[in-house]
């Protein structure tokens, strides 16, 4: 799953951490973080960079992508300082896949645990509190939710998360969903508008969530306004990634559709244009070389 976030804070423990960044948070275990590679990818929009992480079994963890507004030089410094001695170019061999959990068997004191699981699973007022459950318990999560009873849990068919995900986009319902695997989890909250079913994929494609799928119209200057000042299509061409800064319609509405005015134009290699249209009334701040000066 992806998402465009700036962290906000995080916290460190001997075993575990924590990452709060708005309406997603990341909770991290490092004993699975084995393999971290820094990834620098050429394209024809310039150079992709990116932190990936993998467990002892070559399974991806997590990967954290630079953004065109994100700052090379500390990650940069940031690569440096981490940096193995050991550049072969190889892995090594990596370890088998953990087996997947089961429902397991109750133990000779399944009775006595399970009743202790049904009288604390009733008692809950907040989701987080389960993990405390199965700590104290000794549970795994299939195995607590195999014995607590079907009316308190029960199997559902493989097409309900999918209609689970679309009811909520309907209903404009917020939902708490958690995305992950033995080295990183994703919490995600809120509500999601636009599920769309690719393959055995089921893709969030709101821009809070994946921050380069939002789709934004954009007024400019007329053709041969944007040609005099440089921008034609053999510079401006399909996958290129740019920064626009503008100024969203007063409507604010992204249905189906987000609207706003263009006013500058920056390309990977830091050049910078003028796109708007003169006389818009849009605030003056140098980026129109045409406004008359204060």
């Amino acid at each position: 799953h992806g998402h465009a976030a700036e962290r906000q804070r995080e916290y460190a423990g001997e075993r575990s951490a924590m990452v709060l960044a708005g309406d997603i948070d990341l909770r991290i275990f490092p004993a699975n973080w084995v393999h971290g590679f820094a990834v620098e990818r050429q394209t024809d929009a310039g150079v992709r960079r990116s932190l990936q992480f993998f467990d002892a079994a070559g399974d991806a963890v997590h990967k954290i992508h630079l953004r065109p507004a994100s700052e090379v030089d500390a990650y940069d410094r940031l690569v440096a300082s981490f940096r193995s001695p050991d550049q072969m170019p190889r892995v090594g061999s990596l370890a088998p896949r953990p087996a997947p959990e089961g429902d397991g068997d109750m133990a000779p004191d399944g009775e006595t645990v399970r009743a202790e699981l049904r009288d604390r699973w009733q008692g809950m007022t907040d989701v987080h509190q389960f993990f405390g459950i199965l700590q104290s318990l000794k549970l795994r999560r299939h195995e607590a939710l195999g014995i607590v009873g079907e009316d308190l849990a029960w199997r559902v068919d493989r097409d309900a998360v999918s209609a689970l995900m679309h009811h909520a986009a309907e209903g404009e319902i917020p939902i708490m969903c958690f995305v992950g695997n033995r080295g990183c989890i994703q919490i995600h909250s809120g509500p999601v508008r636009n599920i769309r079913n690719v393959g055995p994929w089921i893709n969030v494609m709101d821009a809070r969530a994946d921050g380069h799928t939002q789709a934004w119209m954009l007024e400019a200057g007329t053709p041969n306004t944007l040609l005099r000042r440089g921008l034609t299509r053999t510079i401006l061409t399909v996958g290129t990634e740019v920064q626009v800064r503008g100024y969203q319609s007063k409507d604010k509405i992204c249905d189906p559709i987000c609207r706003g005015s263009g006013r500058d134009i920056t390309f990977p290699d830091g050049t910078s244009l003028f796109m708007g249209s003169s006389g818009t009334g849009a605030p003056r701040d140098g980026a129109d070389a045409s406004d008359p000066p204060r």
